[in-house]
Order: C-alpha cells, then sequence, then structure tokens
C-alpha cells in the first residue's frame, strides 16, 4: 500500500520590508525572538564636511559695440594670459549683429587627452569701452568659454580693496546679478588693457589696475566650511507565525 506522506502548507502573510540609505555607519540591532513576532531596528547617522578655499579669476565689466554701429551692451570678460586667442560667445554675436571677416579652424582637444577635434569658428571684430578710449579686438566665436563663474567675497574683510573702483562688482558679495562670462581676453591684448599697478593687502586677493577698472583676483583669506549631520532612522517589523506539526506516522 503506497501512502501519501504530506505537510500542509503554512499559512504565509505579506512581508513588511524597508530600505535606508547607508552613507557611513551602519548600526544594526536585532531583538531576540518573542513570541510569535520579530522585530529588527537599523539606524544610520551620517556627517558630512566639506571645507574648501574660494579662488577669484580675473574679470571685468565694460561695454562691447560692434563695428556696424550697433548700440553698446554691457559685458563681463574674463582675462587668460594662458589663451593665444581671445574668444566671444555665438550668443554675443548674434546680439552684436557681428559679421564675420573670414574663418578659422581650431584643433580641440581636453585636458590629458592626445586625441583632438576640428571645429571651424567665425572671426569677427568689435570694440570695448575703456576708461581713457575704446579698444578694438579681433575675437573668434564659441558657443561657451567657461563655467559660470559664481564665487564671491565678503569686501568688508579686505580694507585694502574697499576705495577701489573695481571693475566687476559681481565678485562683492550679495551684489552678483550676472555669473556668465561673455568674452575671453587672450595674451595678445592681455598686457595691454592690465597695467603693472597693482594693490596687495595683509593676505587674500590682489587688485591689479586696467583699462576697464580694477581687476580682483587670486585666493580669498578664509575658507568656506560646510558641517550637516543627517540622521536616518528606520525600524522594521516582520511578522511570523509559528505552527507546530506533528510527523505523520
Amino acid at each position: 500500500m503506497e501512502i501519501n506522506r504530506s505537510h500542509p502548507e503554512l499559512p504565509r502573510e505579506p512581508n513588511n520590508t524597508s530600505t535606508a540609505t547607508v552613507i557611513d555607519n551602519l548600526t544594526s540591532t536585532d531583538n531576540p525572538t518573542t513570541t510569535g513576532y520579530m522585530t529588527t531596528e537599523d539606524s544610520t547617522t551620517t556627517t558630512t564636511t566639506k571645507t574648501r578655499s574660494k579662488v577669484l579669476l580675473q574679470t571685468a565689466v565694460t561695454y562691447a559695440q560692434g563695428e556696424n554701429g550697433s548700440n553698446p551692451i554691457p559685458v563681463r570678460l574674463r582675462f587668460d594670459s594662458g589663451s593665444q586667442c581671445s574668444y566671444i560667445t555665438n550668443s554675443l554675436k548674434k546680439r552684436l549683429g557681428l559679421v564675420p571677416i573670414r574663418t578659422e579652424t581650431l584643433n580641440l582637444n581636453t585636458f590629458g587627452d592626445d586625441h583632438f577635434k576640428k571645429r571651424r569658428c567665425d572671426i569677427v571684430q568689435l570694440s570695448l569701452k575703456g576708461n581713457s578710449d575704446n579698444r578694438k579686438i579681433t575675437a573668434l566665436c564659441f558657443p561657451n568659454l567657461c563655467a559660470q563663474l559664481t564665487i564671491t567675497i565678503d569686501l568688508s574683510l579686505h580694507p585694502h580693496l574697499q576705495d577701489l573702483q573695481l571693475s566687476d562688482l559681481n565678485i562683492a558679495e550679495g551684489r552678483q546679478s550676472d555669473s556668465s562670462i561673455d568674452i575671453l581676453i587672450g595674451a595678445v591684448y592681455y598686457f595691454d588693457i592690465l597695467t603693472a599697478e597693482m594693490v596687495r593687502g595683509e593676505s587674500g586677493p590682489v587688485a591689479v589696475s586696467s583699462d576697464f577698472g580694477w581687476v580682483v583676483t587670486g585666493p580669498t583669506t578664509y575658507t568656506e566650511s560646510c558641517s550637516k549631520v543627517s540622521e536616518f532612522i528606520c525600524s522594521s517589523t516582520s511578522n511570523v507565525h509559528y505552527q507546530h506539526h506533528p510527523h505523520l506516522r
């Protein structure tokens, strides 16, 4: 005779699950099983501290005008003696209605990359308003010149800067209205616009005289610290029913 020996299937309840993101230290405590259920608790505490110093690049604000007699518009420019050429954004070219005088092919590559890409750029001419006279420059057109410059400083912490006629007030804390760059001035015009006159404090950034006003550059005298503590607590309870089933004999 064949005997069918089987156990009745245990009834199950839906699992209670929970998820916690662990960023730093994880402490998990499992309590001993009690009558009919088990409880687990997971807690995570995360502390992040980030400290970084601020460095101001050489920027100035002036007015640009096309050779076609277009109305002058305010522009923000950055000085870069490491660049052979000067550049303007395609957006500025369009706003001034500039007509290319010729085109040039550039070989573009990123830092540490042996390969380059070719890109054809328009070359235009425009004038920049200086303190004494307008400065005519020739520049290549490019979609974007650099990332937005959002670093500002508290001028009250730098007495040597307070009496100067700063060219770019966007660097002053609470006064930034434009963080984008419209023009990059390369080595060809760099020393024609910037002079050798310089103002230094005991520490912090220095001011360099230019035809557009005083240009502030260099590291600030303080670092910005950000400390954030976040606590995430996740508790989960799983109910497990136990039933005793005698063995069939």
